[in-house]
């Protein structure tokens, strides 16, 4: 019998109470299924009833103690109410309701960092409630009075603050504001692998979302970041780790038209391929450049080019709502090693660019395939 009530009591107390009329537990979740069903029910009196046999049962019960507040609440003794609350969550933190309790308090009062205390308290005690908090949660990120109560959680390496954040950065549009606060706090957790790769989705997110200047900041506030891959399109052990991409290079390496990078001796070079019938873009970085003119220089290999196919540089202007396109430049189709260089201009009005390598692979068996080294992107005097 005691196996029955203990598994039944908090899902449904009717039944733990057949066996267990006394059950504390039982007493106050069938109080509770009662009044979270119909509100208004909570000044009922067998509320009150329920909450004082769950004392009587055992006494300093924390969810007897918060039935009766609730009670009380509802019949306009808040003093009294409040006294129940805090003497229940000195029994306990644990008391998911409880603590609910005091974060809506808190709420309307205007005490931001009181509400997120008492958040804290149940995301870290109670699993199951954080699909209904992390979206409320992540809602307060909008709310500046709540930025500054929310930055300390996201750099301590709490249970619920990756799942936090996973949310936030794939399931709202919140991510600007999460960025903004992780920049102004001290970062996400540095010894857990896991917060690395959250960074690397920010920033592809912020570029994604075409916010621009705040991905620089972001990106600039991490540890590994440079502002020299802001300006260059050179390969290096810097401008390609994936984990600042597309800042860095991003190569797509999982489909018919696909690139990678490589090392060969002191050289990077990128190896592309695309296989008859398919297209794509294989690689992208973004650049934010100053208006002026700028010289591209690289030396391709040209293994594969079969008839139909090409490759080219394209350069884009990058702005809220679109895009344009400043420069397509067809690599010449010759087979062999070549060096090559083309000059075009960044206009004014344009901070922010992506160049991109885009291949077609044409209408025949060969396809196109060639790798391109000692790229390079300098001022044109």
């Amino acid at each position: 019998m005691l196996v029955v009530t203990a598994m039944a009591d908090d899902t449904n107390p009717d039944l733990a109470l057949k066996f267990a009329p006394n059950n504390s537990i039982a007493l106050s979740s069938k109080g509770d299924l009662i009044w979270t069903n119909n509100p208004e029910k909570a000044g009922d009196p067998l509320i009150s009833d329920l909450g004082r046999r769950a004392l009587r049962a055992q006494s300093l019960n924390a969810p007897a103690l918060r039935l009766l507040a609730v009670h009380f609440q509802m019949k306009g003794d808040t003093k009294k109410a409040d006294e129940l609350i805090g003497l229940a969550t000195k029994v306990t933190r644990r008391d998911t309701l409880s603590q609910l309790w005091l974060a809506q308090q808190a709420s309307e009062r205007g005490d931001p960092k009181a509400v997120m205390y008492h958040y804290n308290i149940v995301l870290r005690t109670n699993s199951k409630v954080r699909a209904f908090l992390t979206p409320q949660i992540a809602k307060l990120l909008e709310d500046e009075n709540y930025q500054p109560a929310i930055a300390p959680y996201l750099s301590q390496n709490t249970l619920w603050i990756p799942e936090f954040l996973n949310y936030v950065i794939w399931n709202s549009d919140n991510y600007p504001a999460l960025a903004s606060v992780i920049l102004a706090s001290n970062g996400l957790p540095a010894n857990d692998k896991q917060y690395r790769t959250f960074e690397t989705q920010i920033i592809s997110q912020l570029i994604v979302g075409q916010e621009y200047p705040l991905a620089q900041s972001f990106y600039l506030s991490l540890k590994g970041a440079t502002a020299k891959t802001f300006r260059t399109i050179a390969l290096s052990v810097e401008t390609t780790d994936p984990k600042f991409a597309p800042i860095n290079w991003r190569f797509d390496t999982g489909s018919d038209a696909s690139a990678n990078v490589t090392k060969r001796g002191d050289q990077f070079e990128i190896t592309a391929s695309a296989t008859a019938a398919n297209s794509g873009t294989v690689a992208q970085k973004m650049l934010f450049l100053e208006a002026g003119i700028y010289k591209l220089s690289q030396q391709v290999n040209i293994r594969n080019m079969g008839k139909g196919a090409s490759a080219s540089w394209i350069i884009r202007c990058m702005y809220e709502g679109g895009s344009s396109m400043i420069m397509q430049d067809q690599i010449p189709k010759s087979i062999g090693v070549k060096d090559i260089s083309v000059t075009f201009q960044i206009p004014a009005g344009c901070p922010n660019q992506s160049i991109e390598l885009m291949l077609i692979g044409g209408d025949d068996f060969d396809g196109v395939d060639l790798s391109i080294s000692r790229l390079n992107l300098i001022p044109s005097s």
